[in-house]
């Protein structure tokens, strides 16, 4: 059962108890972590990937001053590279709205207005050094060019991306006919080096990844515009899939054989890898609800530690602050994830982690 609940800005504490998923198989880790704040003020960043110097590259939406076409923007959306203090602009997207009726209220240093909801952005390099960006409101890999997008593919239901290599892996979700009824189950695609598309992996019948929020397209063909995932190739050349509103991560290794991971995070939506093989997983916050049916809190954003060994430990936790959107209790009855949840992680090789929080608008530093 999938509920749609407009929930506005709140900051809660949680004080009720709440069921913990598998706690007694979390650890303290022998690292002593410490986070701050490497950048605020940020409309909304996702989707950011390290260049070949490891500075982090994000994407952030824009911020509109009201939802009346043509959308007037305060703030345009943006791709900025930072390299310690110094910030420097990849591409401004000027008047691009990122949305066409879907927003929700946002202040943005002290601007009052609005941002599109449900956009999902990926950003990835390959080993030529070309940027490519997916946006799946538009179904679109486009190559940053200068201060300019190309079109590069088309891929209906796109909802990832990434890198290895010189090639691209994206994932298509389900998609559906006019009266709900699976057409295309989830593929992975991959994009060579030449340009070439191939279905690199087709997702068995019975993999459904719920979604929030609703679908779009036409009639013939749906698909949903809210579907948390994350790809990552790990150090053994598997590629690692975290499907956020399905609690689980799957491994798709050399030979094409899948499994299930780990399946004892709450909502999983972000993941990378350090030089030791090391997995950091980015757990959304949840959401439950009190006697009175009044939505809370219960646990904030969280990076984990999964270390070679199977030790997982929690070496981040984030504020109890939410935001309005759609929850889905398809998994865990009681229990909902917040949409727009796109953080994203990257690792570097030194082991620092930036985190990008599109609901607090900042990016922390993990190190």
């Amino acid at each position: 059962m999938k509920v749609c609940v407009l929930l506005f800005a709140i900051v809660l504490i949680a004080t009720s108890a709440c069921k913990k998923e598998k706690q007694e198989d979390i650890i303290s880790t022998p690292h002593n972590y410490s986070s701050s704040i490497y950048r605020s003020g940020i409309p909304s960043p996702m989707g950011g990937c390290l260049d070949s110097n490891e500075n982090l590259l994000t994407f952030h939406l824009p911020l509109l001053a009201n939802t009346t076409y043509p959308y007037p923007v305060s703030i345009p959306a943006e791709i900025l590279l930072f390299n310690n203090n110094v910030d420097s602009l990849i591409i401004n997207f000027g008047t691009r709205a990122f949305s066409s009726g879907h927003f929700g209220s946002d202040t943005i240093n002290s601007i009052p207005g609005w941002t599109p909801r449900s956009n999902k952005v990926s950003l990835a390099y390959n080993k030529r050094g070309w940027l490519f960006m997916a946006h799946n409101r538009t179904n679109e890999i486009s190559l940053i060019s200068g201060n300019m997008t190309v079109s590069y593919k088309t891929i209906y239901g796109l909802t990832a991306m990434t890198s290895y290599g010189n090639d691209l892996y994206a994932m298509s979700t389900n998609i559906y006919d006019g009266n709900g009824l699976i057409i295309q189950d989830p593929i992975i695609h991959r994009i060579d080096s030449f340009g070439i598309l191939e279905d690199y992996y087709n997702f068995p019948a019975n993999i459904i990844f719920n979604h929030n929020c609703g679908t779009q397209g036409g009639s013939q063909a749906m698909y949903p515009i809210d579907v948390l995932v994350d790809m990552k190739f790990g150090n053994d050349s598997s590629l690692y899939i975290a499907c956020g509103y399905d609690n689980v991560i799957y491994k798709l290794d050399k030979n094409k054989n899948l499994s299930r991971f780990i399946e004892n995070i709450f909502c999983p939506v972000s993941i990378d890898f350090d030089n030791k093989g090391q997995m950091f997983i980015v757990s959304a916050p949840k959401y439950e609800q009190d006697s009175s049916s009044q939505f809370f809190i219960s646990k904030p954003v969280e990076v984990y530690l999964l270390s070679t060994d199977g030790s997982l430990s929690v070496i981040y936790s984030g504020n109890k602050i939410g935001q309005g959107g759609c929850l889905t209790d398809d998994i865990i009855p009681g229990q909902f994830m917040v949409s727009d949840a796109n953080f994203n992680i990257n690792v570097t090789s030194t082991g620092s982690i930036f985190l990008e929080n599109p609901l607090e608008k900042n990016i922390i530093l993990i190190q």
